[in-house]
Order: structure tokens, then sequence, then C-alpha cells
């Protein structure tokens, strides 16, 4: 039997801010692996809930902090409808963006729930195979080669977060993940 081989060379990766660009050297999939790597990212788009990844990113978080020596951020609903709120308009609009529909309403959110910083990421589902990483573990994995966003996950006076992970309308591959800290 023949196999197959197709060659990739993708590009991905991308936080507010910052771009970091990516590049797989060539990989070799066979036509078995490519039709693991279609119908696993089918299968994650078709069953993506951002609310079911929450617990894990706080863990991956977490586990980073720890191994800097710092106390571990505990879920804050009010920071997560934040970031809820920001996910979403990044999701609709289809652009990793710091602003806001209202931003004049963003900002007097950040007032009233004392909120101190924001971090959010852009991740292809597509993409999770080939670079072996997971819905949970991309966003985090982006941040930390973020100097900027790297800085904020570990400011050591942040004790509070809230996280949202949500699939864009426009691109069903594509989901936006939101951290808030105070």
């Amino acid at each position: 039997m023949k196999k197959l081989i197709i060659v990739f060379s993708l590009i991905a990766g991308s936080v507010v801010g910052q771009t970091t660009i990516t590049r797989l050297p060539e990989k070799t999939l066979t036509f078995e692996q490519l039709m693991e790597w279609s119908e696993t990212s089918d299968k994650l788009i078709n069953t993506f809930n951002g609310k079911d990844h929450v617990d894990s990113v706080l863990f991956y978080l977490n586990e980073y902090r720890a191994q800097l020596g710092l106390k571990s951020l505990t879920i804050d609903d009010s920071l997560t409808k934040m970031a809820l709120m920001q996910s979403t308009y990044c999701a609709d609009v289809l652009k990793l963006t710091h602003k806001y529909k209202s931003q004049s309403f963003k900002m007097s959110e950040w007032d009233r729930h004392g909120a101190k910083a924001e971090i959010i990421s852009e991740v292809e589902i597509n993409a999770l195979y080939i670079f072996d990483k997971t819905i949970s573990f991309s966003p985090i994995y982006q941040f930390k080669s973020s100097y900027s966003h790297d800085l904020i996950m570990k400011h050591t006076d942040y004790t509070k977060c809230g996280i949202a992970l949500v699939l864009s309308p426009k691109d069903n591959n594509t989901y936006f993940t939101t951290i808030v800290f105070k």
C-alpha cells in the first residue's frame, strides 16, 4: 500500500501587543495521521464549550506560578464576567484586541471590580494537533512566550483572576481566551 505523505509548514500564535510567530519545522504526516488530525480538529470544534476548559487553564496558570514560587490565583466571578465580555467581543469581531465596543463601559467595569490587567490569546483549533497542544494549555503557552504577558501572569500582587474561552461564530476554528487579574 502506498502512503500519501503531506508536508506541513504552519504559522500560528498571536498575542495582543506582540505577535509571536512560530514556524513549525516541516512535519511529515501519513495519510492516516492527516485523517486523525482532521477528525480530532472537527471533534474539538463541534464539542467546544469554553466553560469546560476554565479549570484547566487555571490549573496550568497556577502550575506555572508555583514553579516560580508564587501563590495560586483563585477564580473571581466578577472578573470572569469581564473576561467573558472581552473574549466574546474578540470572537464576534474575529480580532485580537483589548478594545471593546463601548470602551467607557469596559473601563467603568474595571474600576468597579478593581481589575488591574488582562491578557488575551487567539488560537486555531486545527493547529493544536500539529503543535501537540491542548485547548487549555495553548493560551498559557502563548502568554509565556510574550514578555509583557508573562510579566502579568507572574505579578506577585495578583490573587484573583477571571478566565473565559469563546469560540468565534465567524470562524469556528478560532477561539479567544481572556484572563483578567486583580
